[in-house]
């Protein structure tokens, strides 16, 4: 028995420089490594744009990834579109107390103040900066509006390649029989797709009707369609999907021991054996998988620099931590899922595997949240230089902000929303801050003590907060501090 050819999944040969360049193969993408364009960040995403550009006569994209994509694209801009407006109105909002930081900051590096006060230099700092001649706020906000219309350019390139990559539209027929055949697959457990087969949403366009639970098998199914049809030798499928722990009907895994934490490692060996061998009878054909930064790497013309490997590893990993999940009874409570950054936005987040249950589920989340943190960080060393505070002169001093811990949360209200996988929330959040009293010694040219004295002290507060809770990204997104309320001990 010649093992090469009975057992043909285990032996087939990996994937090498000359099977790239050979005229009858095909690269197919997913729907995310697509939308990745425009979730990594701008040197990994143009650097990513370039290599498809590259290779666009390999292209083949599947009619339900080309539908999908365009489900998800609006969402996808929008969210870049929404941090440029956050930005801008960021900006508007915070211009003034810029000034009167830098101000104070200036004024308190003079050595002698004789001549100038605080006040003065403020509003001499205020005309500078607000000159027409330097024209800053201007000059800042235009900057960061090309970035909507950098996306806007690189979106319609990747769709005028699209569309002349793109395979037939699907008959309802040819749905009806996948999806059939699916029930039965998917009892089986055969690959892929089975992972979603507790799926209840269905999407319906252009005169036909799929379930989504069914999505993988169609694409797949496809994929086998154009194999055959050209008689395909290579096929490349770029995902990230298949990383994920509870994603098993795509990548052949191995247990390699765990993380310290009781969680089991694995380490993805390679597609699965069962999809190997049914692209094989099939077709004739070999079938590889990869994931964007490997997509990269393999045709890329010249090396792939560490600064824009690390940052798409970094996207991957968000992805590879999602957890996906179903509604499985809509008069349940509605399940949570997820874990993260930045991605799309290049936010920072916490990666960590999460499945939110519940809503103390959530509540523990936001608790831990290095985002929800921030940006009550971000607004207490902005409004504690502010406030006025008595000191062991007698006088007023200023706050300055040291540490923040959450000490207890109440979700107040949220909705889910379905199709974004978002839960839209207000709360009530319970801090301790921890800040200095800093004040002016009036006796500092009198004595050899420090200019400035530094008395530690301790608050408890509120914030009243509202924030989206991305599920499919682990983002915390649209934080926006309602009111906050001091308790003085």
């Amino acid at each position: 028995m010649n093992y090469k050819e009975e057992f043909y999944g285990f032996h087939r040969e990996s994937l090498n420089k000359e099977k790239l360049t050979e005229e009858n193969t095909i690269i197919v993408f997913d729907t995310n490594s697509l939308l990745n364009v425009f979730r990594f960040a701008p040197e990994a995403s143009k650097k990513y744009f370039e290599i498809v550009q590259s290779i666009q006569d390999k292209i083949y994209i599947p009619y339900l990834v080309a539908l999908e994509f365009h489900f998800h694209k609006s969402e996808t801009l929008l969210l870049n579109e929404v941090n440029v407006t956050k930005f801008k109105n960021n900006f508007s909002k915070n211009w003034n107390k810029l000034k009167s930081e830098a101000a104070k900051t200036l004024f308190l590096s003079l050595s002698y103040r004789n001549d100038i006060d605080n006040k003065e230099l403020n509003t001499y700092l205020s005309d500078l900066l607000n000159s027409k001649e330097l024209d800053i706020e201007n000059k800042l906000v235009e900057k960061i509006s090309s970035i909507s219309e950098n996306q806007t350019n690189i979106f319609n390139a990747l769709v005028e390649i699209m569309q002349s990559k793109t395979g037939e539209r699907y008959t309802q027929d040819m749905i009806t029989k996948i999806e059939k055949e699916g029930e039965e697959r998917y009892k089986n457990e055969i690959p892929p797709g089975f992972n979603d087969a507790n799926k209840k949403l269905s999407r319906s366009y252009n005169g036909i009707k799929y379930q989504q639970k069914f999505g993988d098998l169609i694409i797949w199914k496809d994929i086998i369609s154009k194999a055959e049809k050209d008689r395909i030798k290579n096929v490349i499928f770029v995902t990230s999907d298949g990383k994920r722990d509870s994603k098993t009907d795509l990548n052949y895994k191995v247990c390699v021991g765990n993380d310290g934490n009781g969680k089991e490692k694995y380490q993805i060996i390679g597609p699965r054996i069962e999809l190997i061998e049914e692209m094989k009878n099939e077709t004739g054909a070999d079938f590889y998988l990869m994931d964007e930064l490997e997509f990269m790497k393999q045709f890329s013309q010249e090396e792939v620099s560490s600064q824009v490997a690390k940052s798409i590893s970094d996207t991957l990993l968000d992805f590879a931590n999602i957890v996906s999940t179903s509604l499985k009874n809509d008069d349940k409570v509605k399940p949570f899922v997820r874990a993260s950054s930045q991605s799309v936005n290049n936010r920072p987040s916490v990666i960590k595997r999460r499945k939110v249950t519940d809503v103390s589920e959530l509540l523990k989340i936001v608790e831990n949240d290095y985002e929800i943190s921030d940006v009550i960080e971000e607004y207490l060393a902005t409004e504690l230089p502010n406030m006025d505070f008595e000191n062991k002169y007698g006088d007023l001093g200023w706050g300055e902000f040291e540490y923040v811990t959450i000490t207890e949360v109440e979700i107040e209200e949220y909705t889910f929303e379905d199709d974004f996988y978002e839960i839209k929330c207000t709360a009530s959040i319970n801090v301790h801050i921890d800040f200095n009293i800093v004040t002016k010694n009036p006796f500092y040219e009198e004595s050899e003590d420090s200019e400035f004295e530094y008395e530690p002290s301790d608050i408890d507060g509120t914030f009243e907060i509202s924030f989206i809770y991305d599920l499919d990204y682990d983002l915390f997104e649209d934080i926006d501090i309602i009111n906050f309320k001091f308790y003085w001990m």
